[in-house]
């Protein structure tokens, strides 16, 4: 995951990929490395970079697109089932 703004390490890149599950950015720091002691804070920096945030935006569009794809073949099977 890179951005138009630059590279984002291997935690943060981690980071997106978890917090992209359930946006619980608490969590998703805990599952990127970040000690139980330090989670709330990590969680916290790392929403607060433009960088993150812009890669979490793209992938998150990306998933809105790829959902609505799969609705819409769903929809078009059903459809021709009916027929």
């Amino acid at each position: 995951m890179e951005t138009p703004s630059g590279a984002l390490t291997d935690r943060q890149q981690r980071f997106v990929f978890e917090y992209l599950k359930d946006q619980n950015a608490g969590a998703a720091a805990g599952h990127a490395g970040h000690a139980a002691r330090s989670r709330a804070s990590q969680a916290g920096e790392l929403m607060q970079s433009a960088a993150v945030r812009e890669c979490i935006g793209i992938e998150m569009a990306s998933l809105v697109g790829e959902l609505r794809l799969l609705a819409m073949d769903r929809v078009k099977k059903r459809v021709r089932a009916a027929d």
